[in-house]
């Protein structure tokens, strides 16, 4: 029978045993907590990249260029445009040198779906400047979408008067813009559309793809640029929408707290559980 000296030493040995895995324990929940920290915060990365897309410079927020955003702007711009266009086509303002469908070439509705995709993108860009994008409302775009289509009805009942037709223009985009906070953005998204459309419109026409039937500006009217100004608030009202969109389940993926994940996740497997 042993005497108690040697039951101590295995006692001292069985106690320093069970302070190594005790440290070997804590080691391994420490890389496991890290870990876990880890993939909670891919997980909101996740679910932030799956909403906004982050470029340097102007582009600071931008909505994510889906396969269905693109392919909805596009469709929805060229059957818009090549409907607005008619209204041009039916009461003579331009006409098409190819009738192939509705007194309209084939390339129309593509071309306003290219356009479209186009303003977007320059109207995101100047967007990204606006600091009250999550004050963004649904009126705000019925409203500008509003303003266009009747800047287009009149640019076809009022072709015949093209200097009163020009400055109703203007005038009426004055009262729209000057009362604004963000009017300096929005004159220079205007102008800018106004002379890039313009000019684009003076290529095509010189090229023989289409004429207009009282061109005054080289060959396009006097009236056009100030059509193109009603275009600037259109688009910044759209983008504006949806970079708040965008915003809204980007802020709530990055502060979703931790239950949200998967319980897989939240309880890792540690090789020092009790059993």
């Amino acid at each position: 029978m042993p005497h108690g000296t040697d039951l101590l030493p295995r006692s001292s040995q069985l106690g320093e045993g069970r302070l190594k895995t005790k440290r070997k324990c804590g080691v391994a929940g420490r890389r496991e907590s890290n870990s876990f920290a880890s993939l909670a915060a891919q997980q909101k990365a996740k679910g932030s990249r799956n909403n906004l897309v982050v470029f340097a410079g102007p582009l600071s927020i931008v909505p994510m260029w889906t396969p269905r955003l693109l392919v909805t702007v596009f469709a929805l711009g060229g059957l818009g445009g090549a409907l607005f266009d008619q209204i041009h086509v039916r009461f003579g303002v331009l006409g098409y040198p190819r009738d192939d469908y509705f007194a309209q070439s084939w390339w129309v509705a593509p071309n306003f779906g290219l356009a479209a995709l186009s303003i977007l993108l320059g109207s995101v860009v100047f967007g990204s400047a606006l600091r009250d994008a999550g004050q963004a409302r649904r009126r705000d775009f019925v409203e500008a979408l509003g303003w266009f289509v009747g800047a287009y009805f009149a640019s076809g009942l009022l072709a015949a008067w093209p200097m009163a037709l020009s400055a109703g223009y203007v005038a009426a985009w004055l009262l729209r813009v000057l009362p604004r906070s963000d009017r300096r953005l929005v004159c220079l998204h205007s102008l800018a559309l106004a002379l890039l459309g313009t000019g684009y419109e003076i290529v095509l026409s010189s090229a023989g793809w289409f004429h207009y039937s009282d061109p005054h500006l080289v060959t396009v009217p006097m009236w056009l640029p100030g059509l193109y100004l009603h275009v600037g608030p259109l688009g910044l009202a759209f983008a504006r929408a949806l970079k708040a969109r965008s915003a809204v389940p980007a802020a709530a993926a990055a502060t979703a707290p931790a239950s949200a994940l998967p319980a897989s996740d939240l309880a890792p497997q540690s090789a020092c559980s009790p059993n």
